[in-house]
């Protein structure tokens, strides 16, 4: 089949030229802004899904900062606790040094340094309740080491265990919070 001058054959069908070529350049123009709105639009949607990562990522930043700071007065109160218990239950001080030398602050001092209750959810997960468990472990161990027979070897190293049993329970938390820490500039 033949087509008449100015027309062109596409397939079996004969198209005038100038027309089509009226009808592609509107169908491209509005074709390309398609495309360009439809890449603006998803564009705009990973950068406000990153920026959403983001702010969650330096909320949790900032909770477990301030979980990290318990972490100091911890390993201070189980270092003078080591000292003194050893000290007793080594009978180189009496009950009376004991109850004095005994790190009675730790609660008040994991008190005051509680994080804001709108902070909580954004730590890994279990940590509060492991804080409160070192603290548990830790007030636990003042009456253990009371009721321990200092004249029974087994008693006395079974008692040191437990305290040294509450050092590496604090290490490995420091250990997770600071991994945590760390990913959330990932």
């Amino acid at each position: 089949m033949e087509c008449q001058a100015g027309w062109t054959l596409i397939g079996s069908s004969c198209i005038n030229v100038p027309i089509a070529s009226l009808i592609t350049g509107p169908l491209l123009v509005v074709l390309g802004w398609v495309v360009g709105w439809h890449s603006r639009v998803a564009f705009d949607n990973r950068r406000r899904r990153l920026d959403r990562q983001d702010a969650r990522k330096s909320v949790q930043r900032e909770a477990i900062e301030l979980a990290l700071r318990w972490i100091d007065p911890m390993s201070l109160a189980i270092m003078r606790a080591e000292s003194v218990t050893s000290a007793y239950l080594f009978r180189r001080v009496d009950d009376n040094h004991f109850r004095d030398r005994w790190p009675k602050d730790l609660s008040a001092q994991l008190e005051a340094l509680d994080l804001p209750v709108h902070l909580r959810p954004y730590l890994p997960e279990h940590t509060q309740q492991r804080g409160t468990g070192i603290l548990s472990m830790f007030h636990n161990l003042y009456y253990t080491v009371l009721e321990t027979d200092r004249s029974d070897m087994n008693q006395v190293f079974e008692t040191l265990e437990v305290s040294f049993t509450i050092r590496r329970t604090i290490d490995q938390l420091r250990m997770d919070l600071e991994h945590a820490h760390v990913t959330t500039f990932e």
